[in-house]
């Protein structure tokens, strides 16, 4: 609060380069207390009539996709690729615009700009480009490539520098996610292990309580009884802060740990995060959404099935499940 007082004091006094700067370190500051909706409007200051920023666009674009605001982060993203000159800038520009279009489901448009980053010299861009294709590779149904591609970008990453604590996390995570489709469920059980020291020690809270998402999964694919109140505390955070698509991420796990029970509240839980993925023009996540609650015995609406094999149609493992029937 008091940097973006100083932010306010200095625009009043016609000093537009220190209010920018007093904004960018506001929202800095709410990114790392994990308030995105604070750190979008202190950067949306800090971008407002100022010359082109390709780091503070590619920011931008990361804390609007966490509160689902999805097709202006893509918007964020396209700014920053435009303004990036610096190699580095121009990397995590890249690499931010291709995984906002993934989550947009314009799958094509994607992997244009994933082949610019494979294109990029140096080791950053080698690392985020394994990161990124290892998504496509899961998408295509190639498990064990993504797993290989992600195991090299863990390995780039140095295990004692907290700086690259996050990115780690999340090639762990996705790891013990592909291990989980491909049914290996001790070896996901594994990888998240890591991951969630990993998160720990990003101190990201977000990553943790996806991890715990994940956790909740491992059980019901182990068979056992998962209470859905282990990720109460987790979805109050995600409300709280405003994390959209985290949010409908947990209430996927939740609902499906509830339904496996019996208990009540599993496809208020499923229609809560399929419209959350509507809203935020996020096709695989809403196919998923709808997936997981027909699976799960909370049918939708006539359309459903139809409408669910439309979403996840890049999907070549999901989309092809048992539940949505043979495709004609």
């Amino acid at each position: 609060m008091r940097r973006e007082q100083e932010a306010a004091r200095r625009a009043t006094l016609g000093d537009s380069a220190g209010a920018r700067a007093a904004w960018r370190s506001a929202a800095e500051s709410w990114r790392q207390c994990d308030r995105p909706v604070r750190a979008a409007r202190a950067l949306a200051q800090a971008l407002s009539d100022a010359p082109p920023d390709a780091l503070g666009s590619a920011l931008l674009a990361g804390v609007l996709q966490d509160v689902g605001q999805v097709v202006a982060a893509r918007e964020a993203a396209e700014d920053a690729v435009r303004a990036a000159v610096e190699p580095g800038a121009r990397v995590l520009a890249l690499d931010v615009l291709t995984g906002i279009l993934l989550m947009l489901g314009e799958v094509g448009a994607a992997r244009i700009h994933l082949e610019t980053l494979r294109r990029s010299p140096g080791p950053a861009a080698a690392l985020a480009a394994s990161f990124r294709l290892a998504r496509f590779q899961r998408l295509e149904g190639d498990l064990e490539g993504a797993i290989a591609g992600l195991e090299s970008v863990v390995h780039g990453l140095p295990a004692a520098d907290r700086r690259f604590a996050a990115p780690r996390a999340a090639a762990l995570h996705d790891i013990a996610e592909f291990h989980l489709l491909a049914g290996r469920v001790d070896a996901a059980q594994s990888a998240l292990g890591i991951a969630g020291r990993a998160w720990a020690r990003a101190r990201r809270r977000p990553g943790a309580f996806v991890a715990e998402g994940l956790s909740v999964r491992l059980g019901l694919a182990r068979g056992l009884p998962v209470l859905p109140d282990v990720l109460d505390n987790a979805l109050d955070f995600a409300e709280q802060r405003g994390l959209v698509l985290l949010g409908a991420e947990l209430r996927i796990a939740r609902a499906r740990a509830a339904a496996a029970v019996g208990r009540e509240g599993a496809s208020s839980d499923f229609d809560r995060a399929v419209e959350a993925a509507k809203r935020a023009q996020t096709p695989l996540l809403e196919g998923r959404a709808r997936l997981w609650r027909r699976v799960s015995g909370c049918l939708g609406d006539a359309n459903d099935v139809v409408r669910t094999r439309e979403l996840l149609g890049a999907d070549r493992i999901l989309g092809l499940h048992p539940a949505l029937g043979a495709r004609k």
